[in-house]
Formats: structure tokens, C-alpha cells, sequence
């Protein structure tokens, strides 16, 4: 299980680069439509980063206890 988290981290974290990156070029586009997705990308990342703050905790939690 520690493994599996182990490799979860790096993978949330470039999920919300990822996403980062997309919300970025989405900032060059005018209308409605770009506000409305630079909400769900922005929404998008809080869900990421607490997912990876909250397998981080799992993580120390797991290794702690040995």
C-alpha cells in the first residue's frame, strides 16, 4: 500500500500542473465559455492538490507507524 501512494504523489502533482497549464492557455481565449472553465479548472485544482496533501498525510502516517 505504501508503494502504491508512494507513486500517487508524483502523479497528482503533475495532474495539477497539468491542469495549471491548461487554465493558463485557457486565460488567451475570450467569451463566457472561458470563465465558466477557468471555474472548473480552478475547482479541478483545489481537488487535486488536496487529494496529494491528503495521500502525503497517509504516507506519513503509514511510515510512522513503521
Amino acid at each position: 500500500m505504501a508503494s502504491f501512494l508512494f507513486y500517487l504523489v508524483p502523479l497528482l502533482m503533475i495532474a495539477a500542473i497539468a491542469v495549471i497549464l491548461i487554465g493558463v492557455f485557457n486565460m488567451s481565449k475570450p467569451g463566457v465559455e472561458q470563465r465558466r472553465r477557468a471555474n472548473r479548472l480552478m475547482q479541478w485544482r483545489i481537488i487535486i492538490q488536496a487529494l496529494a496533501i491528503l495521500v502525503i498525510l497517509l504516507l506519513v502516517t503509514v511510515f510512522a507507524k513503521g
